[in-house]
């Protein structure tokens, strides 16, 4: 689209207020900050830690998150496995914070932090909830105790680290000016940004260890995603929210978030590819959606760069799990969908996961 002399002048100050946001908040990260962060007083502060994991090969995958709540004295740990037979398998535990949270133990399930910035270490073993027809978990079903099933898990991964870490305040200034001014977003919107953390970066990595569910065993190697983000976490804030995730071998990785937050529509993400992040400069996202408009179906992305590369990726979602997240009477729903995705000859498993309010 042409603009107009005002609109550039707009984009053009815009422009120059993301520069000193960058230099504000946008500084180099380190290795202090693989570390918790002092916290603020707002109940809802959250440091949280994430990863996930897919194997090409077997169709096995899965994602995990650690999630520290200070000012509630909780842990939440969060492990999700993809079955290649169509099932999912749920563990979820929150104990009280122990005296040091920075070892990142919820119960069973423990992160290690090997090489800070790149390598991190995730085992879990105990028993998960098998769940064969996971869209089940959409309609609030009581199961009865006797039926579940609840196989012993054992997991031993290795994240090791491939692009640099992405710094979400790292977003290609031009591109994202112009998306405001023509969509004419008004500034002051972009303080509801806050309130899904206001600290985030990504990594894309390589993935390989052990996994046993029940008697059956996988060498996994495979390709993964990790973030990292403190600040406050409010699940009601975005009234909806896309964050998609793929590795496509050595050739490309990419990270793509948007959300709606109030009148801030905002996006973010990178492509790693030729040895470097390149911050999203503007994507398209078209999605259809299963009967009920609540879990995503089939996805069309167009993304462009900084670098200029631009990339039409299609997705299909192959094994959806609907998770319904409730604070004082509210209810959200993020779908943490697995989703096969084609681009040019290249296919690969990621994540797509969507999230809307149910009131």
């Amino acid at each position: 689209m042409e603009m107009g002399m005002m609109d550039r002048l707009k984009v053009n100050a815009l422009m120059g207020l993301m520069k000193l946001e960058r230099a504000v908040r946008g500084r180099v990260l380190d290795e202090k900050d693989e570390f918790n962060h002092p916290f603020g007083s707002d109940r809802l502060w959250n440091e949280s830690y994430y990863f996930n994991f897919f194997e090409q090969r077997t169709g096995l995958g899965g994602f995990t998150r650690i999630g520290i709540l200070p000012n509630q004295k909780v842990l939440v740990g969060n492990l999700v496995l993809y079955s290649p037979d169509g099932a999912a398998l749920l563990f979820k535990n929150d104990p009280p914070i122990p005296e040091n949270p920075d070892n990142l133990e919820t119960g069973p399930l423990v992160y290690q932090r090997v090489v800070p910035g790149k390598d991190w270490k995730i085992s879990f073993q105990g028993g998960m909830v098998r769940i064969a027809e996971p869209r089940r978990l959409l309609k609030r079903e009581t199961i009865a105790p006797e039926s579940v099933e609840m196989p012993e898990v054992k997991l031993d991964l290795e994240f090791l680290g491939v692009s640099p870490i992405f710094n979400y305040h790292h977003l290609d200034p031009r591109g994202f000016s112009e998306f405001l001014v023509e969509r004419k977003i008004p500034l002051l919107a972009l303080r509801n940004a806050s309130k899904v953390a206001s600290f985030h970066y990504e990594q894309t990595g390589n993935i390989r260890g052990k996994i046993r569910i029940g008697s059956r065993d996988y060498n996994f190697q495979g390709s993964g995603h990790r973030d990292h983000s403190w600040g406050v976490r409010d699940w009601k804030a975005a009234s909806s929210w896309r964050w998609l995730t793929a590795q496509f071998g050595t050739e490309l990785s990419l990270n793509l978030s948007r959300a709606v937050i109030g009148r801030m529509e905002a996006f973010a993400g990178f492509m790693y590819h030729s040895g470097q992040n390149h911050s999203i400069r503007r994507f398209e996202l078209t999605n259809d959606f299963e009967p009920g408009d609540q879990i995503q179906k089939n996805l069309r992305i167009r993304a462009e760069d900084a670098s200029g590369m631009t990339v039409m990726i299609e997705g299909e979602v192959i094994n959806p799990v609907p998770l319904v997240l409730e604070e004082e009477g509210h209810r959200t729903l993020v779908v943490e969908a697995l989703t096969r995705y084609r681009w040019k000859d290249h296919e690969c498993y990621g994540i797509s996961e969507f999230l809307k309010q149910l009131g």
